[in-house]
């Protein structure tokens, strides 16, 4: 997707669902997601809708796919230090 590769467009999107295409489900994924950004310190828009993309405001993704499976908690580090 361009937007993430583009500087001017300070925003990274989150997709999401649940692995049964339960919408309720992934109602309750995203709301997940969204309260742990938000304790994480992190701009977050959404309008709960599965449908929808979560939106992570001010936030410049630059990392490149290295082939390499990271977990959660590493993703979450990465994240802040970029925030920083």
């Amino acid at each position: 997707m361009v937007r993430v590769l583009d500087e001017s467009i300070k925003r990274l999107f989150l997709a999401f669902h649940s692995i049964n295409d339960n919408k309720q489900i992934a109602v309750e994924v995203g709301e997940r997601i969204v309260e742990l950004l938000n304790e994480n310190g992190f701009d977050v828009e959404w309008n709960h809708s599965p449908d929808s993309r979560i939106a992570i405001n001010n936030f410049l993704w630059d990392k490149v796919y290295d082939g390499e499976d990271y977990g959660a908690d590493r993703a979450i580090r990465i994240m802040r230090e970029i925030k920083s």
